[in-house]
């Protein structure tokens, strides 16, 4: 099974790891680096809501969310190549052990064709010491000098077959290797339920950032310090057999988690009702999780 054999790669480079399934699949953390792995035979099954709530997870985290397959439904997947699905990363378990490795791919696919990340102050020093201006080198290329320019002022990717006759020209490497870097991105979730959404507000304010997450062992961040799973409107039977699921991902992510609760409730976690929170500063929140 394939996240049983992504498991064992993580386990034999020293991460602790845990499955679950939800919009992530596994959590895998070795020192400071953590990741958010999605694991699919078909990426194209990787649905819109968990790409989202995956990277969701990765902005507050601050973890390294991926989608892990073979294949797409028109094709395989090639090691050596890097794709996206709804803004998350995709590749092999191959490329994933490249990249664990120290050794990972250079070419991306997206619409359009196969692209490379170009490194500008490496571009920059590899033609003047050819000797050639921008724009020399913009001719012979058969591009633009400001295409040359703006490569050399910002990373950033360019058609593989363009940037392979650079580094022709200047006799050298120019590419970037992919790496496990975390992107900033935009995506929210909104409150699902009028409670969530009451929660949401009492941390706010008290001073918390709050994010709504989905598909996960909890359903609120507060401001990348605690897990908050709320049981107003759930079935108490569920919460109880997800509770161990969540204390496992608080541990791997070494994030406390507290269970707010609508109508006073003993659970084998730190919880508090609700109405207890517009008592509490952000300070005594972290406490009480802290404690636990």
């Amino acid at each position: 099974m394939l996240i049983q054999k992504i498991g064992t790669m993580l386990e034999k480079r020293g991460f602790d790891h845990w499955a679950y399934s939800g919009c992530f699949d596994i959590i895998a953390k070795k020192r400071r680096d953590m990741m958010l792995l999605k694991v699919l035979d078909n990426i194209d099954s990787l649905q819109e809501s968990q790409a989202n709530n995956l990277r969701v997870l990765s902005r507050n985290l601050g973890a390294f969310a991926c989608l892990v397959g073979t294949h797409t439904r028109y094709e395989r997947l090639d090691d050596d190549v890097i794709y996206t699905r709804f803004d998350v990363p995709s590749f092999t378990p191959s490329a994933l052990e490249h990249i664990l490795d120290g050794n990972p791919p250079h070419v991306y696919r997206a619409k359009g064709g196969f692209f490379v990340e170009v490194e500008p102050s490496k571009m920059s020093k590899a033609r003047e010491k050819k000797g050639l201006t921008q724009e020399e080198l913009a001719r012979r290329v058969g591009v633009t000098k400001k295409s040359i320019y703006e490569h050399e002022h910002r990373t950033m990717k360019a058609i593989k077959e363009t940037v392979e006759n650079i580094e022709k020209i200047l006799k050298d490497d120019l590419t970037v290797p992919f790496n496990l870097k975390i992107e900033i991105s935009n995506v929210s979730n909104n409150p699902k339920t009028g409670f969530e959404k009451s929660v949401g507000m009492d941390l706010k304010k008290i001073g918390f950032r709050v994010d709504y997450v989905y598909q996960t062992p909890f359903n609120i961040i507060a401001k990348e310090e605690i897990l908050i799973l709320n049981d107003a409107e759930e079935n108490q039977r569920r919460i109880k057999r997800n509770i161990p699921n969540l204390l496992e991902f608080s541990k791997i992510s070494d994030r406390p988690v507290l269970l707010i609760t609508k109508e006073p409730r003993e659970y084998d976690l730190p919880s508090l009702e609700k109405k207890e929170l517009k008592e509490l500063s952000a300070k005594d929140l972290k406490r009480i999780v802290r404690k636990w």
